[in-house]
Protein backbone atom coordinates (compact mmCIF):
# COMPACT_ATOMS: atom_id res chain seq x y z
CA UNK A 1 0.00 0.00 0.00
CA UNK A 2 0.95 3.24 -0.52
CA UNK A 3 -1.20 5.85 1.42
CA UNK A 4 -3.92 5.98 4.05
CA UNK A 5 -6.35 6.38 1.48
CA UNK A 6 -5.39 2.70 0.24
CA UNK A 7 -6.28 1.61 3.98
CA UNK A 8 -9.54 3.19 3.11
CA UNK A 9 -10.51 1.85 0.07
CA UNK A 10 -9.42 -1.87 0.69
CA UNK A 11 -11.94 -1.32 3.77
CA UNK A 12 -14.41 0.11 2.07
CA UNK A 13 -14.29 -2.85 -0.27
CA UNK A 14 -14.22 -5.45 1.90
CA UNK A 15 -16.84 -4.48 4.29
CA UNK A 16 -19.37 -5.07 1.50
CA UNK A 17 -18.34 -9.03 1.93
CA UNK A 18 -20.93 -11.30 3.12
CA UNK A 19 -20.22 -12.45 6.86
CA UNK A 20 -17.25 -9.21 7.39
CA UNK A 21 -18.28 -7.63 10.55
CA UNK A 22 -15.07 -5.45 10.88
CA UNK A 23 -11.91 -4.57 8.91
CA UNK A 24 -9.00 -2.67 9.75
CA UNK A 25 -6.36 -2.12 7.35
CA UNK A 26 -2.31 -0.94 7.83
CA UNK A 27 -0.31 0.85 5.95
CA UNK A 28 3.06 0.66 8.53
CA UNK A 29 2.14 -3.11 8.60
CA UNK A 30 1.29 -3.78 5.75
CA UNK A 31 -1.72 -6.23 7.16
CA UNK A 32 -5.44 -6.60 7.01
CA UNK A 33 -6.94 -7.56 10.39
CA UNK A 34 -10.85 -8.95 9.13
CA UNK A 35 -13.43 -9.57 11.50
CA UNK A 36 -15.39 -12.69 10.17
CA UNK A 37 -18.30 -15.08 11.24
CA UNK A 38 -18.38 -18.51 9.37
CA UNK A 39 -15.64 -19.60 6.53
CA UNK A 40 -12.89 -17.35 6.26
CA UNK A 41 -12.45 -14.97 2.91
CA UNK A 42 -10.71 -16.38 0.10
CA UNK A 43 -7.71 -14.30 -0.44
CA UNK A 44 -8.01 -15.30 -4.14
CA UNK A 45 -11.74 -13.84 -4.12
CA UNK A 46 -9.85 -10.74 -2.58
CA UNK A 47 -7.35 -10.64 -5.27
CA UNK A 48 -9.99 -10.86 -8.30
CA UNK A 49 -11.99 -7.89 -6.00
CA UNK A 50 -8.58 -5.65 -6.41
CA UNK A 51 -7.05 -7.18 -9.51
CA UNK A 52 -7.56 -3.30 -11.25
CA UNK A 53 -5.99 -1.72 -8.18
CA UNK A 54 -2.40 -3.81 -8.52
CA UNK A 55 -3.12 -5.18 -4.63
CA UNK A 56 -2.76 -8.83 -3.83
CA UNK A 57 -3.45 -10.73 -0.79
CA UNK A 58 -2.60 -13.73 1.04
CA UNK A 59 -2.56 -15.33 4.52
CA UNK A 60 0.91 -15.65 4.87
CA UNK A 61 3.80 -12.68 4.37
CA UNK A 62 4.03 -11.51 1.11
CA UNK A 63 7.00 -9.83 -0.53
CA UNK A 64 6.10 -6.34 -3.10
CA UNK A 65 7.06 -7.65 -6.44
CA UNK A 66 10.83 -6.17 -7.18
CA UNK A 67 10.95 -3.24 -9.35
CA UNK A 68 12.69 -2.42 -12.43
CA UNK A 69 16.36 -2.43 -12.40
CA UNK A 70 18.33 -0.20 -14.93
CA UNK A 71 21.36 -2.94 -14.79
CA UNK A 72 23.01 -5.21 -12.61
CA UNK A 73 25.97 -7.78 -11.98
CA UNK A 74 25.45 -11.31 -12.14
CA UNK A 75 28.00 -14.10 -12.30
CA UNK A 76 30.72 -11.49 -13.21
CA UNK A 77 28.32 -10.02 -16.15
CA UNK A 78 26.59 -6.17 -16.30
CA UNK A 79 23.32 -6.94 -17.28
CA UNK A 80 20.42 -4.30 -18.61
CA UNK A 81 17.18 -4.37 -17.42
CA UNK A 82 15.39 -3.46 -21.14
CA UNK A 83 11.92 -2.95 -19.68
CA UNK A 84 13.77 -1.21 -16.75
CA UNK A 85 15.52 0.92 -18.88
CA UNK A 86 12.42 1.80 -21.24
CA UNK A 87 10.68 2.56 -18.32
CA UNK A 88 13.46 5.40 -16.88
CA UNK A 89 13.89 6.28 -20.54
CA UNK A 90 9.98 7.05 -20.73
CA UNK A 91 9.94 8.67 -17.39
CA UNK A 92 12.74 10.87 -18.25
CA UNK A 93 11.50 11.85 -21.08
CA UNK A 94 8.57 13.19 -19.55
CA UNK A 95 9.89 14.86 -16.91
CA UNK A 96 11.85 16.84 -19.94
CA UNK A 97 9.46 17.36 -21.80
CA UNK A 98 7.63 19.24 -18.98
CA UNK A 99 10.29 21.11 -17.82
CA UNK A 100 11.13 22.68 -21.28
CA UNK A 101 7.94 23.77 -21.63
CA UNK A 102 7.68 25.40 -18.35
CA UNK A 103 11.27 26.94 -19.50
CA UNK A 104 9.91 27.89 -22.95
CA UNK A 105 6.87 29.51 -21.56
CA UNK A 106 8.83 31.53 -18.68
CA UNK A 107 11.21 32.85 -21.37
CA UNK A 108 8.27 34.10 -23.85
CA UNK A 109 8.02 37.15 -22.14
CA UNK A 110 4.06 36.53 -22.20
CA UNK A 111 3.72 38.73 -18.85
CA UNK A 112 5.10 41.62 -21.11
CA UNK A 113 2.62 41.65 -23.48
CA UNK A 114 -0.58 42.28 -21.05
CA UNK A 115 -0.50 44.51 -17.56
CA UNK A 116 -4.05 45.33 -15.75
CA UNK A 117 -4.72 47.99 -14.01
CA UNK A 118 -8.59 48.88 -12.10
CA UNK A 119 -9.60 50.17 -15.97
CA UNK A 120 -8.68 46.86 -17.62
CA UNK A 121 -11.66 45.20 -19.19
CA UNK A 122 -12.64 41.86 -17.82
CA UNK A 123 -11.26 39.67 -21.12
CA UNK A 124 -7.94 41.20 -20.01
CA UNK A 125 -7.73 39.58 -16.26
CA UNK A 126 -9.16 36.68 -17.95
CA UNK A 127 -5.99 36.65 -20.28
CA UNK A 128 -3.44 37.45 -17.35
CA UNK A 129 -5.12 34.96 -15.54
CA UNK A 130 -4.38 32.09 -18.43
CA UNK A 131 -0.38 33.79 -18.28
CA UNK A 132 -0.75 33.38 -14.59
CA UNK A 133 -1.36 29.67 -14.74
CA UNK A 134 1.45 28.52 -17.12
CA UNK A 135 3.76 30.68 -15.64
CA UNK A 136 5.03 31.46 -11.69
CA UNK A 137 1.79 30.24 -10.35
CA UNK A 138 1.80 27.41 -12.11
CA UNK A 139 4.86 26.46 -9.76
CA UNK A 140 3.00 27.25 -6.63
CA UNK A 141 -0.62 26.46 -7.38
CA UNK A 142 -0.20 23.83 -10.12
CA UNK A 143 1.89 22.07 -7.79
CA UNK A 144 0.06 21.74 -4.76
CA UNK A 145 -2.63 20.39 -6.92
CA UNK A 146 -0.36 18.13 -8.36
CA UNK A 147 1.09 16.81 -4.97
CA UNK A 148 -1.87 15.96 -3.73
CA UNK A 149 -3.53 14.61 -6.62
CA UNK A 150 -2.64 10.81 -5.95
CA UNK A 151 -4.15 10.35 -2.63
CA UNK A 152 -7.08 12.42 -3.92
CA UNK A 153 -7.44 10.22 -7.22
CA UNK A 154 -6.86 7.30 -4.81
CA UNK A 155 -9.62 8.22 -2.21
CA UNK A 156 -12.52 7.93 -4.58
CA UNK A 157 -10.49 5.03 -6.97
CA UNK A 158 -13.50 2.77 -6.68
CA UNK A 159 -16.40 4.43 -7.91
CA UNK A 160 -17.81 3.33 -10.64
CA UNK A 161 -18.03 6.52 -12.89
CA UNK A 162 -15.50 9.01 -14.13
CA UNK A 163 -17.24 12.08 -12.62
CA UNK A 164 -17.59 10.30 -8.96
CA UNK A 165 -14.38 9.86 -8.92
CA UNK A 166 -13.74 13.19 -10.21
CA UNK A 167 -15.76 14.91 -7.10
CA UNK A 168 -12.65 15.95 -5.28
CA UNK A 169 -10.97 18.14 -7.85
CA UNK A 170 -14.54 19.33 -8.81
CA UNK A 171 -14.67 20.97 -5.48
CA UNK A 172 -11.28 21.99 -5.14
CA UNK A 173 -11.81 24.26 -8.41
CA UNK A 174 -15.36 25.40 -7.75
CA UNK A 175 -13.63 26.24 -4.14
CA UNK A 176 -11.35 28.49 -5.52
CA UNK A 177 -13.76 29.66 -8.11
CA UNK A 178 -15.93 31.33 -5.01
CA UNK A 179 -13.34 32.08 -2.85
CA UNK A 180 -11.57 34.28 -5.66
CA UNK A 181 -15.23 36.04 -6.69
CA UNK A 182 -16.64 36.97 -2.80
CA UNK A 183 -13.13 37.72 -1.65
CA UNK A 184 -12.37 39.39 -4.58
CA UNK A 185 -15.69 41.18 -3.54
CA UNK A 186 -14.48 41.82 -0.20
CA UNK A 187 -11.40 43.51 -1.35
CA UNK A 188 -12.98 46.09 -3.25
CA UNK A 189 -15.26 46.91 0.08
CA UNK A 190 -12.32 47.27 2.05
CA UNK A 191 -10.28 49.32 -0.64
CA UNK A 192 -13.91 51.90 -0.94
CA UNK A 193 -14.58 52.01 2.69
CA UNK A 194 -11.97 51.56 4.57
CA UNK A 195 -9.17 52.57 2.52
CA UNK A 196 -6.62 49.90 3.47
CA UNK A 197 -3.64 49.57 1.15
CA UNK A 198 -1.58 46.40 0.08
CA UNK A 199 0.44 45.97 3.20
CA UNK A 200 1.05 41.89 3.26
CA UNK A 201 4.93 41.85 4.30
CA UNK A 202 7.19 39.71 2.12
CA UNK A 203 9.03 38.00 5.06
CA UNK A 204 5.35 36.39 5.85
CA UNK A 205 4.64 35.94 2.48
CA UNK A 206 7.98 34.26 1.96
CA UNK A 207 7.91 32.00 4.95
CA UNK A 208 4.28 31.20 4.04
CA UNK A 209 5.25 29.59 0.80
CA UNK A 210 8.72 28.15 2.08
CA UNK A 211 5.74 26.20 4.35
CA UNK A 212 3.98 24.87 1.60
CA UNK A 213 7.27 24.25 -0.51
CA UNK A 214 8.84 21.91 2.11
CA UNK A 215 4.82 19.71 2.64
CA UNK A 216 5.04 19.69 -1.39
CA UNK A 217 8.54 18.25 -1.64
CA UNK A 218 7.40 15.48 1.23
CA UNK A 219 4.41 15.00 -0.49
CA UNK A 220 6.75 14.61 -3.93
CA UNK A 221 9.35 12.31 -2.41
CA UNK A 222 5.96 10.32 -1.17
CA UNK A 223 4.76 10.09 -4.80
CA UNK A 224 8.61 8.90 -5.79
CA UNK A 225 8.41 6.12 -3.01
CA UNK A 226 10.17 6.98 -0.21
CA UNK A 227 9.45 4.75 2.61
CA UNK A 228 10.25 7.69 5.79
CA UNK A 229 7.11 10.12 3.97
CA UNK A 230 5.15 6.61 4.71
CA UNK A 231 6.01 6.89 8.35
CA UNK A 232 5.25 10.74 8.76
CA UNK A 233 1.98 9.40 7.86
CA UNK A 234 1.01 13.32 6.82
CA UNK A 235 -2.66 12.98 6.60
CA UNK A 236 -5.67 13.03 8.68
CA UNK A 237 -6.33 10.30 11.00
CA UNK A 238 -8.69 7.47 9.55
CA UNK A 239 -11.76 8.00 10.95
CA UNK A 240 -11.74 11.32 9.74
CA UNK A 241 -10.80 10.63 6.21
CA UNK A 242 -13.31 7.42 6.12
CA UNK A 243 -15.76 10.16 6.36
CA UNK A 244 -13.70 12.57 3.57
CA UNK A 245 -14.00 9.63 1.10
CA UNK A 246 -17.85 8.41 1.85
CA UNK A 247 -20.10 9.38 -1.01
CA UNK A 248 -23.14 9.14 1.26
CA UNK A 249 -21.78 11.85 3.21
CA UNK A 250 -21.91 14.99 1.25
CA UNK A 251 -20.03 17.07 4.61
CA UNK A 252 -16.34 14.56 3.56
CA UNK A 253 -16.44 16.39 0.92
CA UNK A 254 -15.84 20.02 2.39
CA UNK A 255 -11.91 19.18 2.55
CA UNK A 256 -10.60 19.72 -1.29
CA UNK A 257 -13.53 22.37 -1.89
CA UNK A 258 -11.64 24.03 1.50
CA UNK A 259 -8.36 23.53 0.07
CA UNK A 260 -9.89 25.34 -3.31
CA UNK A 261 -11.15 28.24 -0.68
CA UNK A 262 -7.30 28.47 0.71
CA UNK A 263 -5.79 29.09 -2.68
CA UNK A 264 -6.76 32.32 -3.02
CA UNK A 265 -4.14 33.22 -0.35
CA UNK A 266 -1.30 31.81 -1.32
CA UNK A 267 1.00 34.69 -2.37
CA UNK A 268 1.60 34.07 -6.17
CA UNK A 269 3.26 37.15 -8.39
CA UNK A 270 0.32 37.14 -10.50
CA UNK A 271 -2.48 36.38 -8.12
CA UNK A 272 -0.80 39.19 -5.76
CA UNK A 273 -1.05 41.35 -8.54
CA UNK A 274 -4.73 41.09 -9.53
CA UNK A 275 -5.62 41.23 -5.67
CA UNK A 276 -3.75 44.52 -5.76
CA UNK A 277 -5.78 45.90 -8.39
CA UNK A 278 -8.92 44.68 -6.97
CA UNK A 279 -7.99 46.60 -4.09
CA UNK A 280 -8.10 49.86 -5.66
CA UNK A 281 -10.64 49.51 -8.13
CA UNK A 282 -13.42 51.41 -5.67
CA UNK A 283 -16.38 48.98 -6.22
CA UNK A 284 -17.36 45.73 -4.97
CA UNK A 285 -18.81 44.51 -8.05
CA UNK A 286 -15.72 45.41 -10.10
CA UNK A 287 -13.00 43.72 -7.89
CA UNK A 288 -15.48 40.42 -7.41
CA UNK A 289 -15.28 39.90 -10.97
CA UNK A 290 -11.81 40.98 -11.89
CA UNK A 291 -10.84 37.98 -9.49
CA UNK A 292 -13.00 35.70 -10.78
CA UNK A 293 -12.34 36.11 -14.37
CA UNK A 294 -8.59 36.00 -13.33
CA UNK A 295 -9.57 32.81 -11.71
CA UNK A 296 -11.58 31.35 -14.42
CA UNK A 297 -8.28 32.04 -16.75
CA UNK A 298 -5.89 29.96 -14.13
CA UNK A 299 -8.61 27.15 -14.49
CA UNK A 300 -7.46 25.47 -17.57
CA UNK A 301 -4.30 24.41 -16.52
CA UNK A 302 -5.89 23.11 -13.12
CA UNK A 303 -8.77 21.10 -14.72
CA UNK A 304 -5.71 19.67 -16.79
CA UNK A 305 -3.92 18.17 -14.10
CA UNK A 306 -7.25 17.48 -12.32
CA UNK A 307 -8.49 15.19 -14.72
CA UNK A 308 -5.56 13.84 -16.36
CA UNK A 309 -5.18 12.51 -12.22
CA UNK A 310 -8.39 10.86 -12.21
CA UNK A 311 -8.16 9.02 -15.76
CA UNK A 312 -4.47 7.50 -14.83
CA UNK A 313 -5.24 6.43 -11.56
CA UNK A 314 -7.15 3.91 -13.35
CA UNK A 315 -4.69 2.18 -14.82
CA UNK A 316 -1.90 0.64 -12.70
CA UNK A 317 1.02 0.94 -15.45
CA UNK A 318 0.51 4.73 -16.13
CA UNK A 319 -0.10 5.39 -12.40
CA UNK A 320 3.26 4.22 -11.96
CA UNK A 321 4.67 6.22 -14.40
CA UNK A 322 2.59 9.19 -13.31
CA UNK A 323 3.20 8.92 -9.81
CA UNK A 324 7.37 8.81 -10.83
CA UNK A 325 6.95 12.27 -12.80
CA UNK A 326 4.84 13.93 -10.76
CA UNK A 327 7.32 12.71 -8.03
CA UNK A 328 9.94 14.56 -9.96
CA UNK A 329 8.38 17.22 -11.09
CA UNK A 330 6.82 18.21 -7.78
CA UNK A 331 10.21 18.01 -6.29
CA UNK A 332 11.96 20.39 -8.43
CA UNK A 333 8.95 22.59 -8.08
CA UNK A 334 9.17 22.20 -4.35
CA UNK A 335 12.73 23.34 -4.40
CA UNK A 336 12.82 26.16 -6.93
CA UNK A 337 10.07 27.74 -5.07
CA UNK A 338 12.08 27.52 -1.51
CA UNK A 339 14.97 28.89 -3.47
CA UNK A 340 12.87 31.75 -4.76
CA UNK A 341 12.08 32.50 -0.80
CA UNK A 342 15.79 32.48 0.04
CA UNK A 343 16.23 35.60 -2.33
CA UNK A 344 13.16 37.17 -0.86
CA UNK A 345 14.78 36.82 2.75
CA UNK A 346 18.25 37.93 1.21
CA UNK A 347 19.84 34.49 2.04
CA UNK A 348 22.02 32.49 0.11
CA UNK A 349 20.50 30.16 -2.24
CA UNK A 350 21.35 28.46 -5.25
CA UNK A 351 20.60 31.82 -7.51
CA UNK A 352 24.07 33.31 -6.18
CA UNK A 353 25.99 30.80 -8.74
CA UNK A 354 24.39 32.74 -11.58
CA UNK A 355 25.57 35.90 -10.30
CA UNK A 356 28.47 36.98 -12.25
CA UNK A 357 31.68 39.00 -11.55
CA UNK A 358 30.93 42.86 -12.45
CA UNK A 359 34.65 43.74 -11.26
CA UNK A 360 35.47 46.55 -9.21
CA UNK A 361 34.56 49.35 -11.29
CA UNK A 362 31.63 51.56 -10.14
CA UNK A 363 28.12 51.32 -12.10
CA UNK A 364 26.81 53.86 -10.26
CA UNK A 365 27.53 57.95 -11.28
CA UNK A 366 29.00 59.18 -8.33
CA UNK A 367 28.60 62.59 -7.17
CA UNK A 368 29.75 64.77 -4.06
CA UNK A 369 27.12 63.53 -1.46
CA UNK A 370 24.85 61.28 -3.40
CA UNK A 371 25.33 58.85 -5.89
CA UNK A 372 23.03 57.88 -8.86
CA UNK A 373 22.04 53.48 -9.83
CA UNK A 374 19.81 53.32 -12.57
CA UNK A 375 17.48 49.97 -13.20
CA UNK A 376 15.56 48.98 -15.87
CA UNK A 377 12.70 46.72 -14.86
CA UNK A 378 10.94 44.08 -17.27
CA UNK A 379 8.81 41.05 -17.58
CA UNK A 380 11.92 39.19 -17.99
CA UNK A 381 13.88 40.37 -14.50
CA UNK A 382 15.95 43.68 -13.98
CA UNK A 383 19.19 45.22 -15.61
CA UNK A 384 21.60 45.55 -14.95
CA UNK A 385 21.16 42.95 -12.57
CA UNK A 386 24.55 42.66 -10.63
CA UNK A 387 26.09 46.27 -9.76
CA UNK A 388 28.24 48.16 -8.03
CA UNK A 389 27.79 50.92 -5.56
CA UNK A 390 30.06 53.13 -3.60
CA UNK A 391 29.63 52.13 -0.11
CA UNK A 392 29.10 54.84 2.81
CA UNK A 393 27.60 57.20 0.20
CA UNK A 394 23.93 57.51 0.07
CA UNK A 395 21.96 56.21 -3.29
CA UNK A 396 19.40 57.56 -5.52
CA UNK A 397 17.92 54.35 -7.05
CA UNK A 398 16.33 54.99 -10.53
CA UNK A 399 14.26 52.00 -11.49
CA UNK A 400 12.82 52.18 -15.32
CA UNK A 401 9.51 50.21 -15.35
CA UNK A 402 9.65 49.42 -19.41
CA UNK A 403 7.23 46.55 -18.87
CA UNK A 404 7.47 44.77 -15.56
CA UNK A 405 4.67 42.60 -14.92
CA UNK A 406 3.43 39.75 -12.16
CA UNK A 407 5.98 39.52 -10.08
CA UNK A 408 8.46 41.96 -11.64
CA UNK A 409 6.37 44.71 -11.22
CA UNK A 410 7.20 45.12 -7.15
CA UNK A 411 10.79 45.02 -6.04
CA UNK A 412 11.36 43.64 -2.69
CA UNK A 413 14.42 43.72 -0.18
CA UNK A 414 14.94 42.83 3.45
CA UNK A 415 18.36 43.88 3.44
CA UNK A 416 17.56 47.43 1.59
CA UNK A 417 13.91 47.95 2.34
CA UNK A 418 12.70 46.13 5.31
CA UNK A 419 9.32 45.21 5.23
CA UNK A 420 8.68 47.88 2.35
CA UNK A 421 8.42 46.82 -1.40
CA UNK A 422 8.57 49.25 -4.16
CA UNK A 423 5.47 49.21 -6.51
CA UNK A 424 6.74 50.06 -9.54
CA UNK A 425 4.61 52.05 -12.20
CA UNK A 426 5.48 52.57 -15.97
CA UNK A 427 8.29 55.28 -16.31
CA UNK A 428 11.25 55.88 -13.77
CA UNK A 429 10.74 55.19 -10.09
CA UNK A 430 12.78 57.21 -7.52
CA UNK A 431 13.78 55.41 -4.52
CA UNK A 432 16.41 56.71 -1.76
CA UNK A 433 18.29 54.09 -0.22
CA UNK A 434 20.53 54.86 3.22
CA UNK A 435 24.52 54.97 2.82
CA UNK A 436 25.09 51.08 2.72
CA UNK A 437 27.97 49.30 4.22
CA UNK A 438 30.87 47.38 2.47
CA UNK A 439 28.70 44.19 1.15
CA UNK A 440 26.14 41.93 -0.67
CA UNK A 441 22.67 42.78 -0.90
CA UNK A 442 20.19 40.94 -2.69
CA UNK A 443 16.75 42.39 -3.98
CA UNK A 444 13.93 40.40 -6.13
CA UNK A 445 10.75 40.51 -7.20
CA UNK A 446 7.80 39.85 -4.66
CA UNK A 447 7.89 35.93 -5.70
CA UNK A 448 11.69 36.09 -5.15
CA UNK A 449 11.62 34.20 -9.10
CA UNK A 450 13.80 37.00 -10.44
CA UNK A 451 16.59 38.89 -8.75
CA UNK A 452 19.54 41.65 -8.64
CA UNK A 453 22.25 42.26 -6.55
CA UNK A 454 23.63 45.23 -5.32
CA UNK A 455 27.49 45.66 -4.15
CA UNK A 456 29.21 48.21 -1.98
CA UNK A 457 33.31 48.30 -1.52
Amino acid sequence: MHCSSCEILIEKKLKKLENIHAVNASLSRGEIDIEFSGKSPDPKLIDQMFLDNGYTFSLNPKSAPPLPFLFKFAEGRLIFSKSGLFSAFKGSFLILLILMGVLLIDGSKLGGYISISNTSSLPTFFIFGLIAGISSCAALVGGLLLSVSRNWSDMYIDQDTFWKRSIPFILFNLGRLIAFALLGGLLGYLGLNLGFGFVLKPAVTAVVISLISIYMLILGMGLLGFDFVKKLRLSLPKRITSKIVSMEDLKGKYVPFVVGLLTFFLPCGFTLNAQAIALTSGSVLDSMLMMLFFALGTLPILLLISFSSVKIAQNPKLNATFNFVAGVVVVIFAVYNFNAQLNVLGLPSFSDFKVKSVGNSYTSIINDSTQLLKTTATSEGYSPSEVIVKADVPIDWEITDTGASGCTNAIISTQLLGDKRVTLVPGVNSVKLPALKAGVYKYSCWMGMYQGVIKAI
